[in-house]
């Protein structure tokens, strides 16, 4: 059976044909100039005005493709209004950054951005044009979101090497999903995805599904996010790649189908002390003519001023960690245990409240907390905890996942880059 070997970086999925054209597709996760150092945004201004410093020594990896793919999970700009669900004119709970550091994607050069994630809608409807806009102008394609439901869900075609390639973006969404016809991001519905997907293979495209969602930090995906990944996988896509989880997870190879269930943060800095939100890794897809050959992955590690190469004892010891969390995918008994550590985890007082404060916020017509509230139904990777949780305290389980799979979650939330980067001292002075 073929397994990813996280020691390697590489997955061997398929014989090429040295006859044909031998190319690759590099895909990133969550890009954007989010986190505020000081008096003087760092990352922004660098992103401006030394761009290619941003990517340091993960530049060549990224560059060394023949198609190139990142998440955009920012609004670029400032035109629009702030949504009121995300905190109105507080902007601090919005993602958006000066136009300019559209400089950091033509740097690479990225050649698609995606835009179906959370953040699309952070400035409204116009800011979500102006972003649009100001990747176009870059050169940069984009996919997975537009001023109109039919345009967010429209998959990009292009072509790479004489080889068709079509890419199908779509999320969860939560605030920021098109809803009846609106702007927006891309909203996941399977049977959407699989009437593309069908009329897609009648064009002999290479068919890339790539998707933003699942629950935030968690060391393996929820069982929802198995079923539906792998529900894509079985339509016919040549693979499926996630992000949104702000942490790295495994990587499955599911009838033939690579599953790489999240890549983690990009460039895209957290002040979370926690190792694993400044880790994560890009994905080559490697091809022959219109066949997947292989995957290989190149990990890194998430600084404030951008990403640079783990060290080969991190990386070794982040193959580790990456070996132990794939194997579990294999079993749905684990994944379902890994999932009810993490609600364990959240206690059910935690849980409580925010449906209180949701219920208290309908009840006085405060937009914001009634936002935060439709959020919870409305979005899989609340709805799923939140039903779970309710159903184990119905039956009396809440609390009892297994010491193991508690000990993952604590884990992956609490492992800390300052452990980390100190094990990584000590082993290159032995």
């Amino acid at each position: 059976m073929t397994v990813m070997n996280w020691t390697t970086g590489k997955m061997d999925i398929a014989q090429g044909d040295p006859a044909k054209h031998q190319w690759r597709i590099t895909i990133a996760a969550d890009w954007g100039a989010k986190q505020i150092w000081g008096e003087e945004d760092i990352l922004e201004s660098l992103m401006i005005n030394r761009p290619e410093q941003v990517y340091g020594d993960l530049l060549p990896y990224i560059r060394n493709s023949d198609l190139r793919i990142v998440n955009v999970e920012t609004v670029l700009g400032d035109r629009g209004a702030p949504l009121a669900a995300k905190g109105g004119n507080d902007k601090r709970f919005l993602i958006h950054a000066d136009a300019r550091t559209v400089n950091a994607l033509k740097a690479v050069p990225f050649d698609i951005g995606c835009l179906a994630n959370n953040h699309t809608l952070d400035l409204s409807a116009e800011g979500l044009a102006e972003t649009i806009q100001v990747l176009q102008q870059a050169g940069i394609q984009t996919v997975g979101g537009g001023m109109n439901g039919a345009e967010a869900e429209k998959p990009l075609i292009t072509e790479v090497k004489g080889t068709r390639v079509a890419i199908i973006n779509c999320s969860e969404g939560e605030e920021c999903r098109s809803v009846d016809g609106g702007p927006g991001a891309y909203g996941l519905e399977l049977h959407r995805v699989q009437s593309q997907i069908r009329q897609l293979q009648q064009t002999d495209a290479v068919i890339i599904v790539i998707f933003h969602g699942g629950r935030e930090h968690t060391p393996t995906p929820p069982p929802y996010v198995v079923h539906d990944l792998r529900a894509i996988a079985e339509m016919g896509a040549h693979a499926v790649i996630a992000h949104h989880p702000h942490v790295p997870q495994g990587i499955e190879l599911h009838h033939g189908v690579p599953i790489v269930y999240s890549l983690g943060n990009f460039v895209f800095w957290q002040t979370d002390p926690a190792f694993y939100r400044h880790a994560g890794y890009i994905v080559h897809l490697d091809l022959s003519g219109s066949v997947l050959t292989g995957l290989e992955v190149t990990p890194y590690q998430v600084h404030k001023d951008g990403v640079r190469l783990m060290s080969a004892n991190m990386r070794a010891k982040f193959a580790e960690d990456m070996t132990r969390v794939t194997r579990f995918l294999a079993n749905p008994v684990a994944i379902q245990e890994i999932w009810n550590a993490f609600m364990d985890r959240m206690g059910i007082e935690h849980i409580a409240r925010r449906l209180e404060v949701g219920a208290g916020g309908l009840r006085n017509r405060d937009l914001k907390a009634t936002s935060h509230l439709i959020n919870l139904f409305f979005t899989p990777a609340h709805r799923e905890l939140y039903i779970q949780a309710m159903k184990r305290v119905m039956n009396g389980t809440f609390g009892d996942s297994p010491a193991w799979a508690k000990e993952l979650v604590h884990y992956w939330l609490q492992y800390s880059l300052i452990e980390a980067v100190n094990l990584d001292a000590e082993r290159q002075s032995i």
